[in-house]
């Protein structure tokens, strides 16, 4: 960000502006491995109002196909840089994207993508089936993977994070979050069994909106139970997790604070 810019302007400074201004969350999405700086990593820890949530598309991890993509990363930046997100911001919520079947993956450069997902680093992560695109530079690409083997492989890294996500998303069950409300008056009954039991348990919801850790559209949500008549979309409530699944979290009313809504 800001190198075509005279003077030339970084994100830090950016954000260290934006930081001062009456705004309760800013959140970076979208970033480039190689723009994650140390400098940008203490800036999001030390300024209260800019989210400890990273969006990191990194596309792979195999060297031969980041070289292949032109990303201008490598298997050992790419682990580097998430140690040092972990030692600089250790509660920091990760976001990322991959891009599974892309010509001349092989399988070892698929388990290395399987291994990534195992490590359970991130929180949140789309994995996308490649698919030929009239013009573009991949297309023309030897050794295409067949249509099967790349929806079988998205299945699978898929199938992974959701346990992934389940795991994470059951650990934060007994915390209390800031939560920011996108819809009020829901008449919804959830039920939640655990797998292989038959007990069941029975929420009846009336609210939704996100805590720090869900962007807007493309994260979970978290599901609340408790009583909104006085409040609405855009105000912050506190709320304790209850329950978890795979994508949402459950929350349960606790304490409203007046801020509205700042994405």
């Amino acid at each position: 960000f800001g190198s075509d810019l005279k003077p030339r302007v970084n994100l830090e400074e950016l954000l260290r502006q934006l930081s001062h201004l009456d705004i309760p969350w800013i959140r970076l999405l979208y970033n480039y491995h190689t723009a994650v700086s140390e400098p940008l990593l203490g800036l999001i820890r030390e300024c209260s109002n800019v989210v400890n949530y990273l969006d990191i598309p990194l596309q792979h991890v195999s060297d031969p196909i980041l070289r292949s993509m032109k990303r201008g990363a490598s298997n050992k930046s790419i682990r580097n840089l998430l140690a040092q997100i972990d030692q600089i911001i250790p509660q920091a919520v990760l976001r990322t994207a991959l891009i599974t079947g892309y010509p001349g993956e092989t399988e070892q450069d698929f388990l290395q993508m399987v291994d990534l997902i195992e490590q359970e680093i991130f929180d949140h992560l789309v994995v996308f089936p490649y698919s030929n695109e009239d013009g573009s530079e991949s297309a023309k690409l030897d050794q295409q993977i067949d249509p099967e083997t790349v929806e079988e492989r998205y299945h699978h890294l898929m199938a992974l994070q959701q346990q992934v996500s389940l795991n994470k998303n059951l650990d934060r069950v007994g915390e209390s979050f800031q939560v920011l409300l996108e819809d009020i008056g829901l008449e919804e009954e959830l039920t939640i069994s655990e797998e292989g039991s038959t007990d069941k348990q029975v929420y009846n919801l009336s609210a939704s909106g996100r805590y720090f850790g869900q962007a807007p559209e493309v994260d979970g949500q978290v599901k609340l139970i408790g009583n909104f008549e006085n409040y609405q979309p855009g105000d912050f409530v506190q709320a304790k997790i209850i329950d978890a699944l795979s994508y949402d979290l459950i929350g349960e009313l606790s304490v409203i604070e007046s801020f509205k809504d700042p994405d």
